[in-house]
């Protein structure tokens, strides 16, 4: 693939290595969409309680992203100089950093749930379940990170298709066992919101086990021996540098998450199951401006490290190309389809209005999510992740916070939502902007 990067045809190439990766971020949607789904048969209440952990959930999940997107954007600018001791010493000391970033969050989430997600509105009836569902997920979130920075690993190496299968096969497993759990099948205990979350936990346990095999046995990239503790420092520098940049870009959206949801929760709790829903129903097409995220780390990192800037211009150039072109595609099939989708989750119009209402305005913001997406990959691998980070805050602190409070109060969600989505318009205009500066 490394020779296809450098060389091949550019469409080809990366169409090749996005779809594998879509794939793979499908396989980690699903296990959102598969557990909304069997929650949503117990009860209101608990499908409300799933919605009020996304945007934490959301939230931890990103920070690992962006933690990994720093890692996987050196090992990719590693790769395309041929420098063997940079990509092992990247990889190991990526691997440790994470280590301990997701036993902190482990400790301090599990210390936190009550009085955050109070902050957030849950009220008497939401909290008990958001608690049975936070706990074992904070457990067993060290897995879910291992997991997602070592899917971040193979793409810096340019291997999109291992990550995809692996998570496709946690999805099938985390499939099976939602049912048993939740309902107690098979003689199993029914735990109800807890069984979901438990059955997300073994699932990711055994993603996490596989991808550090296939890195030992594929790339032979996890050595404990011969590394040299001050290069691990200077690595450990350069990882922080792009990678804690890179995960504040990343936060921006579960805070924008964070302040719908407190807001609909002064509506109602099923206001909030119904954003609940339509985020959900969301993550299976924003995935796809995700794997093109990926994609450009993988190949603007590859040719900039191999000094093909004129390359990398015209690879950027094309993937945003992709990123009108298929979600302008994808928010008519959304528009259309909006009522059919929520009536999969729920019969309750309160929800399934707020999904519809979501579903028809947000998605205008897709193809900019998308090239915003990307022109982070591109900073990253240029080691100016910083500048995503301005814009990001710009987005959130100056446009999408104060217009979406008072758009609420004077629209209603309608207000709300299309605070949001002007946000993201003048986010990715101003990184454009900035691109044509850059390259």
């Amino acid at each position: 693939m490394q020779e296809q990067i450098l060389t091949g045809d550019l469409k080809k190439t990366m169409i090749n290595l996005t779809i594998p990766g879509y794939i793979g971020m499908l396989g980690m949607n699903i296990f959102n969409i598969i557990d909304t789904y069997f929650v949503s048969i117990i009860g209101g209440y608990e499908l409300a309680a799933m919605s009020f952990t996304f945007s934490i959930v959301m939230l931890v999940n990103l920070i690992t992203i962006g933690l990994g997107a720093g890692i996987g954007a050196l090992v990719s600018k590693a790769v395309g100089q041929g420098n063997e001791k940079d990509k092992v010493h990247i990889i190991m000391t990526g691997i440790a950093m994470s280590l301990a970033l997701a036993l902190t969050i482990s400790v301090i989430g599990s210390l936190t749930i009550d009085p955050l997600f109070r902050a957030l509105g849950a009220d008497s009836n939401t909290l008990p379940l958001v608690k049975s569902y936070m706990v074992p997920w904070y457990l067993g979130c060290t897995f879910l990170f291992m997991s997602m920075v070592g899917g971040q690993i193979f793409r810096g190496l340019g291997d999109t298709k291992t990550p995809a299968n692996l998570m496709i096969l946690s999805a099938i497993i985390n499939t099976i066992l939602d049912p048993i759990m939740i309902f107690g099948l098979l003689s199993f205990p029914a735990l109800g919101i807890a069984g979901a979350s438990i059955a997300t936990v073994i699932s990711r346990m055994f993603t996490c086990t596989m991808f550090f095999y296939y890195l030992h046995k594929k790339y032979n990239v996890i050595h404990f021996q011969a590394l040299d503790f001050r290069y691990m420092l200077g690595c450990a520098k350069r990882i922080f540098i792009i990678g804690v940049p890179n995960s504040l870009t990343k936060i921006v959206n579960p805070l924008i998450v964070t302040m719908i949801t407190a807001s609909l929760a002064t509506q109602s709790q099923m206001a909030v199951a119904g954003y609940g829903v339509g985020t959900k129903i969301e993550s299976f097409v924003v995935a796809i401006a995700v794997a093109l995220g990926n994609t450009a780390m993988a190949v603007l990192g590859q040719n900039l490290g191999a000094g093909n800037k004129a390359r990398a211009k015209e690879a950027l150039a094309i993937l945003n190309k992709f990123s009108v072109i298929i979600f302008s595609v994808l928010y008519i099939i959304l528009f259309w389809g909006a009522p059919y989708f929520a009536r999969i989750f729920t019969d309750s119009q309160e929800v399934i209005d707020i999904v519809v209402i979501y579903l028809r305005i947000l998605p205008l913001s897709y193809p900019m999510q998308s090239m915003f997406m990307i022109s982070t990959s591109f900073y990253n691998v240029q080691g100016k992740p910083w500048i995503a980070t301005i814009l990001g805050g710009l987005q959130l602190l100056v446009v999408a916070m104060p217009l979406g409070i008072l758009g609420f109060k004077l629209f209603d969600v309608y207000g709300l939502f299309a605070a949001v989505l002007l946000s993201y318009y003048l986010v990715t205009l101003a990184a454009l902007a900035v691109n044509k500066k850059l390259i």
